[in-house]
C-alpha cells in the first residue's frame, strides 16, 4: 500500500484549500449584477404568469366562465386601475374648488330667526291704543301722491345771495386757542414727573435737562444738558447723574449718555460696574 501524506493533526480533511485570501470586488458592481439578476427573474415570473393566464390555470372564481378565464385578471386589474385614478380626480377637485383658507369640515347650522319682528314686542306708548294703525309716514311701502301741479307763477324763487361789499369790512375770523403742547414722556421718565414744553423749569433738574432722546440701536437715552450744568457743584451733578440712570434703568434701558449743546460728551453710565462716570467740564 502506498504511503499516504498525513497533516501534522493526522486528519485529512486539512488537506482542503481555504477560499481565503478572498480576491476583491467592487461592491458596486456586484450591486449591479445582483439587479441584473432580479430583472431577469421577475422578466421570467412575469412570462410565467403571462403564460398560466393563457392556459387558465391561475385561480378564478366559480362563477367565471372558464372560456374566459384569460380575461379575468386583466379585467381586476383594469377596475383597480380605473379605481384609483377616479378617487385622485374626485380629491383633486375638491381641494381646487375648496377657497383657499377654508377647511373642508362642515359649518354648523345657523339658528334660524325668530319669525316675529322686534317692533312687535315693543309696548304701547301710554297715548296710544294698540288698535291704531301706524301713521303714514311709518309705512315706507305705500305709494308717494305726486304733488299738485302749479303754475309758474306761483313758484317760489330762491331770494338772491346778498354779496359783501368791498367798503364793509370782513367778519373776523375766530380764532381757535393754542393747545397745550403734549409731555414727552421720555423726558418725564427722566425728570420724575410730566413736564410740557414751554413751562418755566421748578427746580435745576429740570433747568438743565433741555431734552432727553432714546437711541433704539444701543437701547440707551441720551440727555441733552444746558449750560447750567457747568455751573452745579460736583457733587450736585453727580447725584443728579446717579439718579437719572436710576429712573431710565428701571425701565428697561441699558446705557444712559450726557452732552451738552454742542455734542460734547459729558458723563455715561460705566460699563463695568454700577453708577455714572462724568468727565471733567472744559
Amino acid at each position: 500500500m502506498p504511503d499516504q501524506a498525513q497533516t501534522p493533526g493526522g486528519d485529512a480533511s486539512g488537506l482542503e484549500t481555504s477560499p481565503l485570501p478572498a480576491p476583491y470586488r467592487n461592491p458596486w458592481r456586484s450591486l449591479a449584477d445582483d439587479l441584473r439578476a432580479v430583472v431577469a427573474d421577475l422578466r421570467l415570473r412575469l412570462q410565467e404568469v403571462w403564460r398560466r393566464n393563457g392556459e387558465g390555470s391561475l385561480w378564478l372564481p366559480n362563477a367565471w366562465p372558464r372560456d374566459l378565464a384569460p380575461l379575468f385578471w386583466p379585467v381586476v386589474l383594469g377596475a383597480a386601475v380605473l379605481v384609483l385614478v377616479a378617487t385622485g380626480v374626485k380629491v383633486t377637485t375638491l381641494l381646487s374648488s375648496a377657497p383657499a383658507g377654508q377647511s373642508l369640515a362642515p359649518e354648523p347650522l345657523a339658528l334660524s330667526a325668530s319669525p316675529e319682528s322686534p317692533e312687535s314686542e315693543k309696548p304701547a306708548a301710554p297715548g296710544e291704543s294698540p288698535s291704531q294703525p301706524p301713521s303714514a309716514a311709518s309705512q315706507p311701502d305705500s305709494p308717494q301722491q305726486p304733488a299738485p301741479f302749479k303754475e309758474p307763477s306761483q313758484v317760489q324763487q330762491p331770494a338772491p345771495v346778498q354779496q359783501p361789499s368791498a367798503a364793509e369790512p370782513a367778519a373776523p375770523l375766530p380764532q381757535q386757542a393754542p393747545q397745550p403742547a403734549e409731555p414727552d414722556p421720555l423726558l418725564s421718565l427722566v425728570l420724575g414727573r410730566e413736564t410740557q414744553a414751554g413751562s418755566a423749569p421748578i427746580n435745576d433738574e429740570e433747568a438743565v435737562v433741555l431734552a432727553a432722546d432714546a437711541d433704539r440701536a444701543r437701547n440707551a437715552v441720551v440727555i441733552t444738558l444746558g449750560s447750567a450744568w457747568s455751573e452745579l457743584p460736583t457733587a450736585q451733578r453727580q447725584t443728579l447723574a446717579e439718579t437719572w440712570w436710576e429712573r431710565i434703568e428701571r425701565e428697561g434701558y441699558s446705557a444712559l449718555m450726557l452732552r451738552s449743546e454742542s455734542g460734547l460728551v459729558l458723563g455715561r453710565s460705566a460699563r463695568v460696574g454700577q453708577g455714572m462716570v462724568l468727565n471733567a467740564i472744559p
